[in-house]
This record gives structure tokens, sequence and C-alpha cells, in this order.
């Protein structure tokens, strides 16, 4: 689990590098690159809350038993 969020974040981070237009992508790749990551950071704040409620249900549920 911790190797593969290792992987992500490097992953992200070394791309993100090249993703400027001083470096090797031109705008339209750029742009295309920042619309990629927006939708994956809204991909992953959507999963976080949508587990942050599940996991406070469960701990609802459970305290009801």
């Amino acid at each position: 689990m911790l190797k593969s969020i290792l992987l992500i974040i490097t992953t992200l981070f070394t791309t993100q590098a090249l993703a400027h237009p001083d470096h090797s992508l031109d705008q339209t790749a750029h742009a295309f690159y920042h619309a990629i990551f927006w939708i994956a950071f809204a991909a992953v704040v959507v999963k976080g809350i949508s587990w942050w409620k599940s996991r406070q249900q469960q701990i609802k549920d459970d305290r009801q038993k």
C-alpha cells in the first residue's frame, strides 16, 4: 500500500515538472495535463469525503449495537 502511494506521488511530481511549456510540453498538452490533474484531484477528494462519511456511519452503527 505504501509503495503504491509513494509511486503515485512520485509520478505526479515527476510529470508535473515536465508539464510546463518551457520544458517538454506545448500549450495544448500543458492544458490537457492540468485538466487531468484537477479531475484526478477532484476524484480523490470525493472518494475521501465518501470514505469519511461511510466511516462515520459505521462508527454510529457500532455505537447503537
